[in-house]
């Protein structure tokens, strides 16, 4: 088993997540602002959009390793009459 590292660990955040809120009202209106943003299904319906061209490289790997996967499965089979 490896050894625990001691260090202390930091979240990977950009620095303006570590500001904290110094007006009361501005706490009020800043969870209401990203309930509404979470569940509004447009919003979630454009993030998908954006994911499938930042994707399209892996989709392609992807369709490569497949055709690989089913070449060797054939050639397996047919092998397995032959031998």
């Amino acid at each position: 088993m490896s050894k625990k590292s001691r260090r202390f660990r930091t979240p990977n955040l950009p620095p303006e997540a570590y500001a904290a809120v110094t007006s009361p009202g501005a706490a009020a209106e800043a969870p209401a602002a990203v309930a509404n943003a979470a569940s509004s299904p447009v919003a979630a319906a454009e993030s998908a959009l954006d994911l499938s061209g930042e994707y399209k490289d892996v989709i392609g790997d992807l369709r490569k390793t497949f055709i690989i996967f089913i070449s060797m499965v054939v050639v397996m089979l047919a092998l397995s009459f032959v031998i």
